[in-house]
């Protein structure tokens, strides 16, 4: 009996328990506005999607983001500039399931160029926690927006466009994962933290040039009255 209990406490842990999980990342080049870019693989039901994007700033700013099942993506509020162009994040917090295309549409018509994370396991309402943007920035091995988090479980993204470049890595010694966009000039990076702190992801190139970046990270938030982590020895055995 006690083990039959221990093994329905397992299975029945929620999402805001285990805490986020990263799951894949998907980009397009350069898209027309109003067009789709194709995801790698398609997003499972329940599943945190994270959209950055940038675009020449005179075509712009972002109008909507949604995707094939009609989700309607939220503005991060987190826009990053440098030179002639401009970055932005934005999200949809529980998807329905089985997206295969994400679409931008820009005020301005410009066309764009995006990159898509998926992972699972955050709060399906406002998981958005920090988002940390960078402007006009110069550097060899460019370093990206901390963002402080007070939950022991988050997933973390960074998106970084550069006027040049070769970006081919995450730096030496950096946690994040790289995440590589169809050009050498811009691309991403993820994290899944284990505790709170501060964390900003850095990644390599070999020659200074003008960048901008942000980043972002999701949370889960336990219901109130719930723990969470909840501790097995806590549960009460049938006599």
């Amino acid at each position: 009996m006690k083990r039959l209990v221990i093994i329905l406490a397992l299975l029945s842990i929620p999402a805001w328990a285990t805490g986020p999980t990263y799951i894949a990342t998907s980009s397009c080049g350069t898209t027309n506005s109003g067009s789709n870019c194709t995801l790698t693989t398609t997003s499972g039901t329940g599943h945190l999607l994270v959209v950055g994007l940038w675009y020449q700033t005179s075509g712009g700013p972002v109008q909507t983001v949604t995707d094939s099942a009609g989700d309607s993506f939220v503005s991060a509020s987190c826009t990053f500039t440098w030179s002639t162009g401009s970055g932005e994040i934005w999200y949809f917090p529980s998807t329905t399931g089985n997206i295969t295309t994400v679409t931008a549409t820009l005020t301005g018509g410009a066309t764009y160029s995006m990159m898509v994370w998926e992972a699972s396991g955050t709060a399906a309402t406002a998981p958005l926690d920090k988002c940390t943007p960078l402007s006009g920035q110069t550097a060899a091995n460019p370093t990206g927006g901390a963002v402080v988090i007070s939950q022991t479980q988050e997933v973390v993204f960074g998106f970084l466009v550069e006027t040049a470049g070769t970006l081919t890595s995450i730096f030496s010694g950096n946690p994040f994962t790289y995440d590589a966009g169809p050009s050498n000039f811009w691309g991403g990076a993820h994290y899944q933290s284990s505790s709170a702190g501060t964390f900003t992801p850095q990644w390599t190139n070999g020659f200074s040039r003008l960048y901008g970046e942000v980043t972002v990270s999701f949370g889960v938030s336990a219901p109130t009255g719930k723990c969470a982590a909840c501790d097995i020895s806590e549960l009460r055995w049938p006599e």
